[in-house]
């Protein structure tokens, strides 16, 4: 969906954007995916699935956890995980009996699971918080003039609803290879401390597709891109001996609304295959950005979310201390009062995201310096920007060329900017 929040009006009707809407949209349009030699089909879908929610048939046990009968009826309420009304962790027994004899081992599960829960959803809001504010700006059809500040946030008036926005924030980009690295801060924060262990995960998952159209894109747009929306990271969380959990902070991108679901489960409904289990968190995802480092906008996209994410998880964490709220204390909160404080630290983590956006804007970070000669580039590092600062050019000189065609003017602008550059003695 990147393409179709960026590209222009004339090429809105292609074939891969139509594609793309299908996803988004629960995948319920019969009609779709086309069969275009234009798209790099990875996969083959279904076209018959919806995938906004895991079926019943499937979340709902029909076997007794304790005895294994296939007459199970009866649900713990204590454990039961359910996203806008649809079963997601269910533990079935097939009488009272059965429940009070599995009952020994299962409470120890079920009030972590409960907190973990909370945990999820709260970091899942946190995670889209600071991918809102966070968008590369990097529409190709636009040259960009020098010292434009390549973030940008999100415009949820282009979309219908929430769901089709969120779908959309989460594609965006070069979204995909890295959410799963983007969100250690708030992983480390609100999940790992309620899990007895943790993994990150690599899948291809199922009804996805994986390419661009060679129109829109250049060749090695294309590679990149390819090898990198391969990755879709997610985290599976163990609870004791018998619980695995996957958490996926950005599901919402494939029209997947639960933020936690079983493991098996997500395995058997909507993993293709298993690409890879890092080695330890992040790793994958720091070695596809490695191999694409030269890039530059798919580098920078990466850090640009781990500072504000970072900064975000400081300031919000730095807030609880204060209000001496530990991480147990808060999931442990009755409904009420727990919203209460969901509310607040959601707030503060907006305010706080887009404060560490406007210190990277005024220390330099991330602004363009490219144009039709040099192409694209980016200032990364403090070293860079103090470097580039001096060959900004002036809002005088910006004028100089107001009289000339768009063109024309952009053309003139690139040559006294280059001409300026060197003679300052600075590379671009």
């Amino acid at each position: 969906m990147r393409l179709a929040y960026f590209i222009p009006e004339e090429v809105r009707n292609s074939e891969y954007l139509a594609y793309m809407m299908w996803v988004v949209q629960g995948r319920r349009d019969a009609e779709f995916p086309p069969a275009s030699h234009k798209l790099h089909v990875g996969i083959a879908c279904d076209r018959k699935q919806s995938c906004d929610y895991l079926p019943e048939e499937l979340t709902t046990a029909k076997c007794c956890t304790q005895c294994g009968a296939s007459s199970a009826s009866l649900r713990c309420s204590r454990c039961l995980i359910t996203e806008n009304g649809h079963p997601v962790i269910v533990t079935s027994y097939c009488n009272a009996d059965c429940q009070k004899a599995h009952c020994s081992s299962h409470r120890k599960v079920y009030k972590p699971l409960q907190r973990l829960n909370r945990a999820v959803h709260l970091a899942r809001d946190l995670f889209a918080a600071a991918a809102e504010v966070t968008i590369l700006d990097t529409p190709t059809p636009r040259i960009l003039l020098p010292w434009e500040f390549a973030v940008t946030s999100f415009d949820r008036s282009h979309f219908e609803d929430h769901n089709h926005a969120m779908a959309v924030l989460h594609d965006l980009g070069e979204e995909r290879s890295f959410n799963a690295a983007a969100g250690l801060a708030i992983l480390n924060a609100f999940i790992t401390p309620l899990c007895d262990g943790i993994q990150e995960i690599y899948v291809l998952p199922k009804n996805a597709l994986f390419g661009y159209e060679k129109e829109t894109c250049s060749e090695r747009e294309v590679a990149g891109q390819f090898n990198m929306l391969k990755h879709h990271g997610l985290f599976v969380a163990s609870l004791g001996s018998q619980l695995k959990v996957a958490i996926d902070f950005a599901g919402e991108q494939f029209g997947w609304q639960e933020p936690m679901v079983s493991w098996n489960h997500f395995v058997q409904h909507r993993c293709e295959r298993i690409i890879d289990v890092a080695d330890k968190t992040g790793g994958l995802s720091r070695v596809v950005m490695k191999e694409y480092a030269s890039d530059q906008p798919l580098y920078a996209a990466l850090k640009i979310r781990q500072s504000v994410t970072t900064a975000m998880m400081n300031a919000i964490l730095t807030w609880m201390k204060s209000r001496n709220v530990s991480l147990q204390d808060l999931l442990s909160k009755p409904d009420d009062a727990f919203d209460e404080l969901r509310t607040t630290i959601l707030s503060k983590a907006k305010e706080e995201c887009n404060a560490e956006v406007a210190r990277l804007r005024d220390r330099g970070l991330y602004r363009h310096y490219g144009g039709p000669r040099v192409g694209k580039r980016m200032t990364l590092t403090k070293e860079s920007a103090n470097r580039m600062k001096k060959v900004w050019l002036t809002d005088d000189e910006m004028k100089l060329f107001d009289g000339e065609s768009a063109e024309d003017r952009l053309m003139y602008l690139a040559w006294l900017y280059e001409n300026k550059a060197n003679k300052q003695g600075v590379k671009i």
